[in-house]
């Protein structure tokens, strides 16, 4: 292996081991908080995120963030990634 494909996995195991630190998080304040639901929510859907693959009908993560580390080193941005390919629109909150 070389360093670029060294610093590349370096990256998406950061990010992976990140989503699942906030997957854990988020199921400790889903047992804190039993009556609000979306702790639990995002708890399971970050665990669904980073262990499911395409092939199984779900989101590779790996994927997504190899694309957007390549994109961002490529001088293309995250942003550009993450509008074209992977993200859905978000709405701001009106006030």
């Amino acid at each position: 292996m070389n360093f670029e494909e060294d610093h590349r996995r370096a990256c998406v195991e950061s990010i992976v081991v990140g989503l699942t630190k906030t997957s854990d998080f988020r199921s400790r304040k889903a047992k804190q908080y039993p009556d609000d639901p979306r702790n639990a929510r995002a708890a399971e859907t970050l665990k669904k995120a980073t262990t499911s693959k395409r092939s199984e009908g779900g989101v590779d993560i790996h994927s997504i963030i190899i694309s957007a580390v390549d994109q961002h080193a490529a001088g293309g941005g995250l942003d550009k990634v993450m509008k074209t390919r992977y993200a859905t629109p978000m709405r701001a909150k009106s006030r």
